[in-house]
């Protein structure tokens, strides 16, 4: 018998089983996430006094929620937290992965500019300049590791003195499972893959 054989059987079977525990605290983070979301779509934040922190939890906030969980469907249904095809044995050469993200960029300059010219862009809606963008089909990992930081810098330039947590404390219930729960769980899946792809 090789010891490195078993010792390796050994420590697979344990992060095995860990990830699969693991995925499913994230189905019932996912869950949970859920319920907030729709909380925070049935608040109505026209009594909110500052527009800004409104435009913030009705658009960037709700839309980033709402591109969470799809990610983190996809993810749970694969039973993998790396979404690149690459992770999946694809490999893609430069060439094609240069002109999906160009064909992308136009796509969305494209829809934007129509949606524009009707008064109906996320910019138009915003009152502050730099809406926060988000994409359901954007990778799990680029959510947290990406946007995730803005959103937080955002909603903390705009709850001072708790005008978001006072009127909407599920965007805060939300965060807090987000950063507390989510990001964790994921870090631990995303650990045991890397050393048992």
């Amino acid at each position: 018998m090789n010891l490195n054989n078993i010792i390796t059987e050994s420590i697979n079977k344990v992060l095995l089983e860990n990830t699969q525990l693991w995925f499913n605290q994230l189905s019932n983070h996912l869950s949970e996430l859920n319920g907030y979301r729709n909380s925070i779509r049935n608040t109505n934040l026209s009594n909110m006094q500052d527009r800004q922190a409104a435009n913030f939890v009705a658009h960037d906030f709700y839309n980033f929620i709402a591109a969470l969980e799809q990610a983190l469907k996809r993810c749970i249904q694969a039973q993998n937290i790396n979404e690149s095809l690459a992770d999946y044995g694809i490999q893609m050469p430069n060439e094609l992965l240069a002109a999906g993200r160009d064909a992308q960029r136009y796509y969305r300059n494209t829809i934007n500019a129509i949606v524009g010219r009707r008064g109906n862009s996320a910019g138009n809606q915003h009152t502050d300049k730099e809406p926060i963008k988000t994409d359901e089909n954007q990778k799990l990992l680029d959510l947290l590791t990406n946007t995730y930081p803005k959103i937080q810098q955002k909603f903390q330039t705009l709850n001072q003195g708790y005008t978001i947590t006072q009127s909407v404390p599920d965007v805060y219930n939300a965060m807090t499972l987000i950063e507390n729960y989510i990001i964790p769980t994921v870090q631990n899946i995303r650990n045991a893959q890397g050393q048992n792809p």
